[in-house]
């Protein structure tokens, strides 16, 4: 698990609820830059460090999970992804046992799908994503690398979301809308309109109330993510 932060906590948790009805996964290291935790233990799991320095000691059928990420960072995950130099194929992706994901639905490496959620019909997920417990993620969605979803959002139908967006807890997206890459729709908001790259948007309806820059990289990674899936 790259990442001692409180992802890990709820990923650990994850990985024993899969193991409960499919004895799939064994974790046999945490790995971490934090001078002031490596070498500590977290449920008898030794924090090893630097990142890079400690992936080079794994043979390669190791996997790894990718559990660095908050509101804040965003926009920086993308960054440690390149700075770690992984092929994506390496990370797993966990879904919870109580998920429904309805036919027709591809999800990406690295993603992290949690309790409850449920995934409906032709809807595409970007490697790199975590959707939090108690999602409703509609029919036709396109969902960019490295999103973050936090508890009980519900998107509709037709929805796209931009790479490396955060969309917090209890967000309701109308249908048709397109969230640009890198923004931030806050807890508690219903998106009635599109959101332009970088943008941060509160309320019902959400507004426009801040914005950040977002590297080209980014964008373009969502706008070639778009041409290939529409």
């Amino acid at each position: 698990i790259i990442g001692a932060g409180n992802a890990y906590w709820e990923i650990f948790d994850l990985i024993n609820d899969i193991n409960k009805s499919e004895n799939k996964f064994n974790i046999i290291s945490i790995l971490d830059d934090n001078d002031e935790i490596i070498g500590k233990e977290f449920n008898n799991i030794k924090v090893k460090g630097p990142i890079r320095e400690e992936i080079k000691s794994f043979s390669k059928d190791v996997k790894f999970v990718f559990a660095i990420g908050s509101m804040q960072s965003r926009l920086n995950r993308r960054n440690i992804i390149e700075y770690l130099n992984i092929e994506p194929n390496r990370f797993v992706t966990l879904i919870h046992p109580t998920c429904k994901i309805y036919s027709n639905t591809k999800i990406g490496y690295g993603c992290i799908i949690h309790y409850g959620c449920i995934i409906f019909s032709h809807t595409i997920i970007d490697n790199f994503t975590l959707i939090s417990a108690c999602c409703v993620i509609g029919v036709k969605n396109l969902i960019g690398e490295g999103c973050l979803f936090a508890s009980s959002i519900t998107t509709t139908t037709d929805i796209k979301i931009g790479s490396y967006s955060f969309i917090g807890a209890g967000v309701v997206i109308a249908p048709n809308i397109e969230i640009g890459p890198g923004s931030m729709i806050g807890l508690g908001s219903c998106v009635f309109r599109n959101t332009l790259k970088g943008e941060y948007t509160l309320g019902n309806p959400a507004r426009v109330i801040n914005k950040d820059n977002v590297d080209e990289k980014i964008i373009n990674l969502w706008e070639q993510f778009k041409l290939l899936n529409f």
